[in-house]
């Protein structure tokens, strides 16, 4: 990467942090509450012995899902509110399955990840098994946040190794991580 687009990059990363903060810090001032809150788990794996959740926190904009009957301009503001999306820091999460259990917190950009040792008397079966992740403190958002279940893989014994790969990119050319690019390729 030159050094212009470098400087550029971290430029934006920091103005990025610094507006959040500010937002944060007004919502508190004024006493706004944040939009409803939305678990979003991502696809993950485990061991016979650890398990690995990972996601992210979000403001609930409303039903992104596309409908038969939807304009272009139905579609561009969709796909601006899923790009424009408001992250949640903070937010202190617990990752069940069985009796084990782990906590974590939601990063800056609403992130969050966590691992667990599972008791020897707890191996998961192989194949995809299911995590309750809930928050803890719900109320310091002045609202009830759902519980999600996250999909975690546990590959078999037997297996000798494995392939893991986001898609995008990888089978089709999507230009996901440019914007302007991928509108192109879509529209």
């Amino acid at each position: 990467m030159s050094k212009l687009k470098t400087l550029l990059a971290q430029l934006g990363y920091r103005a990025d942090n610094r507006i959040d903060a500010l937002r944060a810090r007004l919502r508190k001032r004024l006493g706004y509450s944040y939009a409803p809150l939305l678990i979003t788990p991502y696809r993950t794996y485990g061991t016979a012995g650890e398990i690995f959740v990972a996601g992210r926190v979000l403001e609930n904009r409303g039903d992104l899902e596309p409908q038969d009957d939807d304009s272009l301009w139905d579609n561009l503001e969709a796909m601006y509110r899923r790009f424009a999306s408001r992250e949640v820091p903070g937010v202190r999460l617990a990752a069940h399955y069985a009796t084990a259990s782990a906590q974590t917190v939601s990063d800056a950009e609403g992130y969050y990840q966590t691992k667990f040792r599972l008791p020897a008397a707890l191996t998961p079966p192989a194949g995809w098994i299911k995590v309750r992740i809930e928050a803890e403190n719900a109320a310091d958002y002045a609202q009830t946040i759902a519980p999600v279940e996250a999909d975690v893989l546990i590959p078999p014994a037997t297996a000798r190794y494995g392939v893991i790969s986001d898609i995008d990119d990888t089978v089709v050319v999507t230009h996901a991580p440019h914007l302007l690019k991928m509108a192109r390729m879509v529209f």
